[in-house]
């Protein structure tokens, strides 16, 4: 769900989500470093990987200057909690947007807040709010895929509307049409990926998140 550099004018969203996007990551950062352990940050790099693998698979959605792609930024915030997923995935979005022209400079803003920091945030908090255990486990882990990518589509269309010349209606038949099929499968590959990770670690993880709220 990359926004292509130059897609956004208006200087003010540019400016908004530059100010937002690095405020997120300085306070990520903090708490990564306060609450990461040898284990914690060597299962860092190896999600990390995994993320950026996962992005680099993507697609240009027809009419809309915005790719579409899983994000792995809910997966990575039940596993490492949401610092540690708000780093990587800026990290990820640095890389692709220097070294692949995947994104750009003056949409980095942007697409961190999008792709790092909006996902990361709802995903914690349905967490802090929902037990992930029993019968309700998959549903929990499927929504909490959806909700970050909904969560990325929402602002990702407002940054389009009132940043970029854009029309309204464009972004909403394609943009929000084609993340619906994106946001199901990021649910589904989100629980399936956390249950098979979770069995082949011993269940040590999530790492974050007190031992009886997960199962």
């Amino acid at each position: 769900m990359h926004i292509f550099d130059g897609v956004i004018e208006s200087p003010w969203v540019i400016t908004a989500t530059w100010v937002m996007g690095g405020g997120g990551i300085a306070i990520a950062s903090r708490g990564f470093v306060r609450g990461s352990n040898e284990e914690h940050s060597a299962l860092v790099g190896v999600f990390g990987a995994f993320m950026f693998a996962a992005q680099m698979i993507n697609f240009t959605i027809p009419g809309s200057p915005v790719s579409a792609h899983l994000t792995g930024t809910a997966l990575l915030t039940i596993l490492l909690g949401p610092a540690a997923a708000i780093v990587v995935c800026a990290a990820v979005l640095l890389v692709q947007c220097l070294l692949f022209q995947d994104g750009g400079v003056l949409a980095y803003g942007a697409n961190v807040c999008n792709l790092a920091l909006l996902p990361a945030v709802v995903s914690a908090l349905i967490l802090r709010a929902t037990p992930v255990k029993g019968r309700h486990r998959i549903p929990v882990l499927v929504a909490i895929g959806i909700a970050g990518v909904a969560a990325s589509s929402l602002a990702i269309s407002l940054e389009l509307i009132f940043g970029s010349k854009i029309d309204a209606k464009v972004v909403a038949s394609g943009l929000l049409l084609v993340q619906g099929g994106v946001a199901a499968a990021e649910g589904v590959i989100t629980a399936i990926a956390f249950v098979s990770i979770r069995e082949l670690l011993g269940g040590r993880i999530p790492l974050w998140l007190s031992p009886e709220r997960v199962e």
